[in-house]
């Protein structure tokens, strides 16, 4: 949202102070989504946690000496995992906000001793986001059959495909679709450095979608020169 905001206040329509107003609302409503879940987060746990106490365990989950990115097996990640630590909170008598921080600690001192290893973990899921058959983390993707493998490849590869073609047909305008670049790209190497699922591309898929439809549309000769076009282009002169 910040820089979704200040996107907004360079390039958005209208004067000065209607950017500014359109800012504020965006920043209104941001905070009036997030707020109510930071305030039960303090009512429930006495701890301030922005949305989510989630992000030391997934930090930790991707970072560790046994961190295997390929693993989609739920009930060995789960042992590993979520089974383990539970028995190590009941033990030590450790809430979630101990257990995160513990948490967080491990996985920085793995960074510090195996930056090489922790590189190309990093590297695994984020390939995971332009998988052309993406992967699920249920018991159903593990058993999956190749005809579901096959359903998949033919729905996500043609968007896939199609919208670098979508973004290089369009790449003088980039300025303008800045924040449509934006966001799937820093989801994707945000998300990356977590544990990761295929349902983190779930935000981002439209993304994709809007792109390849462009592209698409610009290889059959349909969006060679739009409205919007010639209005951005008699804009800029």
């Amino acid at each position: 949202a910040p820089i979704i905001a200040l996107w907004v206040l360079g390039r958005g329509t209208g004067g000065f102070v209607k950017r500014c107003r359109d800012v504020a609302i965006l920043a209104v409503v941001s905070v009036a989504v997030i707020l109510p879940w930071t305030a039960r987060n303090y009512v429930v746990t006495r701890h301030f946690i922005f949305v989510s106490s989630m992000g030391p365990s997934a930090f930790y989950w991707a970072n560790n000496s046994q961190a295997d990115p390929n693993l989609r097996d739920p009930e060995k990640w789960l042992a590993l995992y979520q089974n383990r630590f539970n028995e190590e909170m009941a033990r030590q008598g450790m809430d979630e906000a101990e257990m995160g921080r513990h948490q967080r600690f491990r996985s920085q001192r793995f960074l510090k001793l195996h930056p090489g290893r922790a590189f190309r973990n990093y590297l695994t899921p984020l390939s995971m986001f332009f998988d052309a058959a993406p992967r699920s983390f249920t018991s159903n993707e593990y058993t999956r059959s190749r005809r579901t493998e096959i359903v998949a490849v033919l729905t996500s590869l043609p968007v896939l495909l199609f919208a670098p073609v979508g973004f290089w047909c369009h790449r003088r305008r980039f300025a303008a679709w800045f924040p449509l670049l934006l966001v799937p790209l820093l989801q994707a190497f945000s998300y990356a450095v977590f544990h990761v699922s295929v349902r983190y591309r779930l935000p981002f898929e439209p993304y994709f979608i809007l792109f390849a439809v462009a592209g698409f549309l610009c290889l059959a000769g349909i969006g060679e020169k739009t409205h919007f076009d010639a209005g951005a282009s008699g804009a800029q002169s």
